[in-house]
């Protein structure tokens, strides 16, 4: 017969656990990391105020996401809204200025 392998199971608990799920939280930063940079350098040639007041909620945000998120499951969800806030928004932003590119 084959041998068994457990599941690996994250901790949960302690300093280990705050520590997996502040880890967790920064590679959920990284995956959304490039496209975020990819829509302040699309949208910050047109709108360079806004994209900067939203670059600043999406950073504020992940902080708060991390910090949250290391004290124990669903305490990062107001940071993950701000996140989203800035994110998504941004990501509107570009859509507006490539439909400003075609109809001008």
């Amino acid at each position: 017969g084959g041998s068994y392998s457990p599941p690996v199971v994250l901790e949960e608990g302690g300093g280990v656990g705050e520590y997996n799920r502040a880890n967790r939280s920064m590679h959920h930063f990284n995956e959304n990391s490039l496209g975020v940079v990819t829509c302040v350098l699309l949208a910050g040639y047109v709108f360079p105020l806004p994209v900067m007041i939203l670059t600043l909620v999406f950073a504020i945000g992940r902080v708060l996401h991390q910090l949250g998120y290391s004290k124990g499951y669903g305490k990062h969800a107001p940071g993950f809204v701000l996140a989203m806030i800035g994110m998504l928004s941004l990501e509107m932003l570009v859509f507006l200025a490539a439909v400003k590119s075609f109809t001008q």
